[in-house]
This record gives C-alpha cells, structure tokens and sequence, in this order.
C-alpha cells in the first residue's frame, strides 16, 4: 500500500483496497450456509463498487500500465484474503471466549514486530546513500500508536461479526463504506476539501448501500 500511494496515488490505492472487500463477500454468499441471497442485499453490493470508486475519483486521474496494475491487484487480492480470515473465523465455532479475539488481533501485529525488527537491524548494517534513518524512538513510537489504532480496529471488526444482527457476507461492505463516508466528512469539515460530482454521487450511492444492507 506505501508502494501504491508513493508511484501510483492514494486514489488508486484506496480504491484497491477498499474493492478487496469483494472476495470475502462472494465466498460468504457461496459457502456459507447461514448467509442468505436477497434482493436488497444484491442490490446495495451492487451499488457498492461505483460507490467506491466514484467517491475516490480525481478529475485528474490517470489511467494505469498493464505492469502497473500489478501493485494494486495485490493490494486487491491481498486485502481480500485478510477480511476474508477475519470473517470466517470470528464465528462462536471459533472464537468461543472474548480472549480469542485479542490472541487473534495480536498474532499478525506478533510477526509484523519481529520482521520490522529485523529488517530495522539489517537495514542499520547495510551502508547506503540515502537521508540518515529516523531514530529508533521515533520509529517505535509511531509504530506503538499505529499498531494500537490497529489493534483496536481488528478487535472491533471481529466483535462486529460477533455480535451484529447482520450476515457475514453484509459486514465487510457496511465497514468499508462506513469509512469512505466518514473519510469524505472529515476531509470537508477539517481540510476543506471540495468534492466533485463524481464524489458527492459515489457517498450517495455510499449511503444507499448501507441504508439497503442495514434495514
């Protein structure tokens, strides 16, 4: 994703991330059985990806390479892998105590520690031309608080397949359009951001989609 936003845009990687939520929506509505097709349901999925990509536009957009397109399909399909692990198994089957869940969020966060420690290590031995690193206070701090807004996101995801009155496969749509609507809100109120047609059409297809998955 810092790959996608530094050559290609936060546009595109937005918009590639946020579309991942298709694969865990398709594997619930196919394999599992307590996760009924509807209409209204069919309908707000399908007004979920122009809703996505509408509200992420930029007039001045421009189009992708076949080779740069490999950057966001992986977000794309890697996004979709990890909402899909998250909703399979936040089930009662599995997470059948309240712990399960902060064993389940710290385990990814567990591997990603050691790897940037020792990419850190590596990375300080290795000699190279560019700008002096920022200190290691300042990486681990700022990776404490990332890691703590994660980790919070992550166990309140899986307390919302838990316990929400909702099927799996309706979540991860709901989430995702919760944060382009509020995202919009927030760039408006505090940044001034002006939304252009395509933008204020995408949050109200954005809000039909939740309004159609909700009720």
């Amino acid at each position: 994703m810092a790959t996608a936003a530094r050559t290609l845009g936060v546009t595109v990687t937005s918009v590639s991330a946020k579309l991942s939520m298709v694969l865990p929506v398709l594997v619930f509505l196919v394999f599992d059985p307590s996760d009924e097709w509807s209409w209204n349901k069919g309908l707000a999925l399908a007004t979920t990806l122009p809703a996505i990509v509408l509200s992420s536009w930029q007039s001045n957009q421009s189009g992708l390479s076949i080779r740069e397109l490999r950057i966001p399909l992986i977000i794309f399909l890697g996004g979709g892998a990890i909402d899909l692990m998250f909703g399979w198994f936040s089930g009662p089957e599995h997470m059948t105590e309240a712990r399960y869940r902060y064993l389940f969020t710290t385990l990814p966060f567990t591997v990603a520690g050691v790897i940037g420690a020792m990419m850190l290590v590596l990375r300080r031995k290795t000699p190279h031309k560019s700008k002096a690193s920022p200190s290691l206070l300042t990486t681990s701090s700022i990776g404490i608080g990332l890691g703590i807004i994660n980790l919070g996101s992550l166990y309140f995801l899986l307390e919302a397949y838990a316990q929400l009155p909702l099927d799996r496969s309706a979540i991860a749509p709901v989430v995702n359009l919760g944060i382009v609507v509020l995202s919009a809100a927030f760039a408006v109120a505090f940044f001034r951001e002006p939304l252009n047609k395509a933008n204020l059409w995408g949050l109200f297809l954005a809000c039909t989609a939740i309004a159609l998955l909700a009720f």
